[in-house]
């Protein structure tokens, strides 16, 4: 059995889902969302503020510690 997250990484919300794979195919065993608005402030423009930059980071690294608890083999 290997436990692995994906993460899906929209303009609004990022989502981390971790699964154990099973015999039947997935088990869901976590998931999270979180509104990152990577869009505020300059998409419109094709830019990231450096605002939404450092939330994005900072979810992303949040998810790697729900990962590292949950311990997952892959990302």
């Amino acid at each position: 059995m290997r436990r692995i997250a994906i993460i899906d990484l929209g303009t609004n919300t990022f989502n981390l889902l971790i699964v154990d794979e099973v015999k039947e195919g997935f088990k869901a065993i976590f998931t999270t969302k979180v509104g990152v608005g990577l869009g505020l402030g300059g998409i419109n423009d094709n830019k990231l503020a450096d605002d939404a930059m450092d939330r994005a980071l900072h979810t992303l690294s949040s998810f790697v510690d729900y990962c590292t608890d949950h311990q997952v083999e892959k990302i």
